[in-house]
């Protein structure tokens, strides 16, 4: 059917139809009424404009899992395949939707999130420069951006960034990868050392430490030092051991650190005794005594055993006969097969007596009972009638009368012990004196 539009009165018949036209309204979401009037009948026609509409079409965001650590990524830069750059559409034709973002970073620093558009309509060809998008953004249909967003420092966790277009809302997801552990890969295991010299320095080989994905801290025990180089390069010691070239070993309390690549080496120095050994335990980065190293000193002659002590007695009755604790307990060692030495008895007597007058002759005797004599002179009178002495020589001429006890006394030490002080002239009872003297 055709219809002829007019702005003059038209006349309608039995049978015919009306259509109008009338002009909508020049704002949205607003109400026009036509008054139409047919012959003696009078009718309504309403024109309403649509609401503007200020929700873009979804931008879903692709989560992003297994990130990289603390590490700052842009959703759709194309380094990843599932990620488009964001393209507003499905605004109301010639409006303007506000932009907004924010994050579960607190403030609004660029350097953790930020946002940055290219207005296609307006004929730009690059984006702008990144913002925090809490000043005043607007966007039209067409318009891009760019959102990017650093990921969390911590294996696990995650980092979120809501954009808010218009109405429309939608949220990115990083989560951070967990880290693995930091441990070489192959640990590294040297080789044991036996059959090493005593009291010197001995080397284990040169390893390369592979596997690390950081820095790792070397820490050894037992005294052990740890020589740490980016070259395997050495010199060859006065014992033939090859050592790394130009390297300072350092104690493990300094926490010396090791790159992936490096190389590592270990000193220690030998004990002092023979057929001992020494057990290093090795840690590096995660791995806490990932391997030992043992050294052990070979079977050479000694007549200095290992060290032990007897358990003092502090109470014993006067010329009791004493027995000790049996010591070492589990045997003496340290001397090499086939080495024997004497056993002596260190033994100190002490004794407090009247000393006799200057001059007597007194011979010391160590008898059982411990009991200790002596002879004494003034060395430095200037003559008999001398009112002093600056100097009191206690001479110890030493035999030992007999010695029933199970202990080897060696053969007895001669000595003096010289006692300075003004002294009283000849002929005078000197106070008691304590000797006390080792055999």
């Amino acid at each position: 059917m055709t219809f002829s539009f007019g702005t003059t009165p038209v006349y309608v018949s039995e049978g015919q139809t009306i259509r109008l036209k009338f002009k909508a309204p020049s704002a949205w979401d607003t109400t026009q009424s036509v008054t139409v009037q047919i012959g003696d009948q009078q009718t309504i026609w309403y024109i309403s404009t649509v609401p503007e509409d200020f929700a873009p079409d979804p931008f879903p965001f692709t989560p992003l899992d297994e990130a990289t650590p603390d590490v700052m990524y842009v959703y759709g830069d194309g380094t990843r395949a599932q990620e488009d750059i964001i393209e507003v559409a499905g605004l109301t034709p010639g409006s303007s939707a506000s932009v907004s973002l924010v994050s579960s970073y607190l403030g609004t620093n660029i350097d953790d999130y930020s946002v940055r558009i290219q207005l296609v309509h307006q004929g730009e060809a690059d984006f702008g420069n990144w913002c925090s998008a809490t000043s005043r953004i607007f966007g039209e249909n067409g318009y891009r951006s760019h959102l990017r967003l650093k990921s969390n420092d911590t294996g696990g966790l995650t980092r979120t960034a809501d954009l808010t277009i218009g109405a429309r809302t939608e949220r990115w997801t990083i989560t951070s990868a967990l880290q693995p552990p930091n441990i070489p890969e192959p640990f590294p295991d040297f080789n044991e050392i036996t059959g090493a010299p005593v009291d010197v320095d001995v080397y284990s080989e040169i390893l390369r430490v592979t596997g690390l994905n950081a820095q790792a801290v070397v820490n050894t025990d037992n005294g052990a030092r740890i020589g740490i180089s980016a070259s395997n390069s050495f010199v060859v010691n006065d014992l033939g051991y090859s050592v790394l070239d130009g390297v300072t070993f350092a104690d493990s309390s300094t926490n010396p650190t090791i790159q992936n690549g490096e190389y590592l080496q270990l000193v220690l120095t030998t004990p002092a005794t023979s057929t001992t050994t020494v057990t290093n335990l090795l840690s590096i980065g995660d791995a806490v005594a990932g391997s030992s190293w043992g050294v052990t000193t070979g079977s050479f002659p000694s007549t200095t055993p290992q060290s032990f002590v007897f358990t003092d007695e502090p109470s014993a009755e006067e010329d009791a006969l004493i027995a000790s604790d049996i010591q070492p307990v589990g045997g003496i060692t340290g001397l090499g097969a086939g080495v024997t030495v004497p056993v002596c008895g260190a033994k100190k007597f002490t004794k407090i007596f009247a000393v006799p007058e200057l001059g007597a002759a007194v011979n010391v005797n160590v008898v059982p009972s411990g009991i200790v004599y002596a002879d004494v002179s003034c060395t430095t009178p200037s003559t008999d009638t001398s009112t002093s002495c600056t100097e009191l020589t206690v001479l110890l001429n030493v035999n030992v009368v007999s010695d029933p006890s199970p202990l080897n006394l060696c053969t007895a030490v001669v000595a003096s012990k010289v006692v300075t002080g003004v002294l009283p002239r000849k002929g005078i009872m000197l106070s008691p004196l304590l000797i006390q003297q080792y055999l």
